[in-house]
């Protein structure tokens, strides 16, 4: 659909129900600050089909694969684009993933310090249903706004 001048959208579900949106530009090529405090720093699938999720999008929009060891041995798949990674997947397997939680995406706001925003999360009405939780590339949180919408906190180590 057409979005005033600014672009073509369209909203989308891969074979496995992750829902996620394509812009095609017009005026407004889409963000132009990124990977600072306040802005979103990372994208990131999470599937119980991650074989059917790489072919799905190399197919539909163009992405390359890589393995990786990003995050903590979890076979971790970096999505890149002229190899440069440009969005994370993480295949939901073992108990913490219970099959009722749906394949979905999850984008990840840059904080400076993730307990004190996790903090500020349920001071302002939300909701942190993930701890700051450690791991090898920094920290995370996940939180919800006020009506629902889950988001995740991140702060890189320097």
């Amino acid at each position: 659909m057409p979005v005033m001048n600014l672009g073509s959208m369209a909203m989308c579900a891969d074979p496995d129900g992750a829902t996620f949106g394509v812009w095609q530009k017009q005026s407004f090529a889409g963000s132009t600050r990124v990977n600072e405090p306040g802005t979103v720093c990372w994208n990131e699938l999470l599937t119980h089909d991650a074989d059917g999720a790489r072919e799905f999008y190399r197919d539909t929009l163009g992405v390359g694969t890589k393995q990786t060891e990003l995050v903590d041995d979890a076979g971790y798949t970096e999505l890149t684009v002229n190899d440069r990674t440009v969005a994370g997947m993480m295949p939901m397997d073992g108990p913490q993933w219970p099959a009722e939680i749906p394949s979905h995406w999850m984008v990840y706001f840059g904080v400076d310090d993730v307990e004190r925003a996790a903090e500020r999360v349920t001071k302002l009405g939300g909701e942190v249903r993930v701890p700051p939780t450690d791991i090898s590339i920094g920290s995370f949180a996940l939180a919800a706004d006020p009506s629902g919408a889950t988001f995740s906190l991140f702060a890189g180590r320097d």
